[in-house]
């Protein structure tokens, strides 16, 4: 079998075949023959999506835009999180993966860190505490997602507490969420969760404290990306996400 590697983008055999075209025409409006690239993974392809169309700030030179696109960062969240970074010059940073050239935007290089398995993190917290088949028949009921109802509760807490702002509700409860091993920047896949602070409490506030404490770790992880980037040559100072 003959093997061949290409870069992202560059067109494959001679192009889409006509079964391809007729399935996918009424949709696309894809015609045979139409070059057919290697595939971007679906993170660079969000990456890109965020990255250009990314507002510009008052009337700028495309070479102010060329320098300003790699101040950015794009967060693609889903099951996991990638942190997706851009440079003209190759930056090798430990515990992250890259440099890739012209792996997401041509002609820039791409430095991508990652948390894994923070969607599943938040599902897996919330989906094991007691109190979960209540509150998601009551969000069902109310006609909302269960993420909008622990919003409802954690707001409540806030008013009822006195807190004087929402991170503050779990100053005594806190997450470190390599539940999954850490992919970046520590890249130790052996890595594990932390939870601490846990009491007897199996409260419907209790497990929206701990979906908040959850979000919150996963958060400052990114900051950890971030700042770990920056110290070895990336210059992020704005976020996206989609």
């Amino acid at each position: 079998m003959r093997r061949s590697v290409a870069f992202p983008g560059h067109a494959l055999g001679s192009g889409l075949t006509s079964a391809a075209a007729k399935a996918r025409n009424f949709e696309l409006g894809l015609v045979p023959g139409i070059p057919v690239g290697t595939s971007l993974i679906d993170a660079h392809a969000g990456g890109v999506g965020v990255m250009e169309s990314a507002p510009a700030l008052g009337f700028k030179s495309e070479e102010f835009e060329k320098e300003a696109i790699c101040h950015r960062m794009v967060l693609v969240c889903g099951t996991s999180t990638c942190h997706m970074a851009i440079s003209k010059s190759k930056l090798f940073i430990p515990g992250v993966w890259g440099p890739f050239w012209s792996a997401m935007i041509p002609e820039y290089w791409l430095t991508e860190g990652g948390q894994s398995a923070t969607g599943a993190l938040l599902d897996h917290i919330i989906e094991n505490h007691v109190a979960s088949p209540h509150l998601a028949n009551r969000a069902a009921s109310q006609g909302i997602s269960l993420f909008q109802l622990l919003n409802k509760i954690l707001d409540s807490m806030m008013l009822v507490q006195k807190s004087p702002f929402l991170a503050a509700l779990t100053k005594d409860i806190h997450i470190l969420p390599d539940f999954h091993g850490n992919r970046s920047p520590l890249a130790d896949p052996k890595s594990s969760g932390i939870i601490s602070g846990l009491t007897l409490d199996t409260s419907e506030k209790q497990l929206a404290l701990q979906y908040l404490a959850a979000i919150q770790g996963i958060a400052y992880g990114t900051r950890h990306i971030v700042e770990h980037c920056n110290a070895h040559g990336h210059k992020v100072g704005i976020m996206f996400h989609n």
